[in-house]
C-alpha cells in the first residue's frame, strides 16, 4: 500500500467516476424531461 500504488488505483479509477458522472447527467436529463411531458 505504497503511495504510488494509491496513486495508480486513483487514476485507473477516475475514468469509472466521469462514466457515472455522466450517466448520472443523463438520468437528470430524462427526469427533467419527463417531468415537462
Amino acid at each position: 500500500m505504497g503511495s504510488k500504488r494509491s496513486e495508480i488505483n486513483t487514476f485507473d479509477y477516475l475514468p469509472q467516476m466521469i462514466g457515472v458522472s455522466k450517466g448520472f447527467l443523463i438520468t437528470e436529463a430524462n427526469f427533467f424531461a419527463s417531468l415537462t411531458n
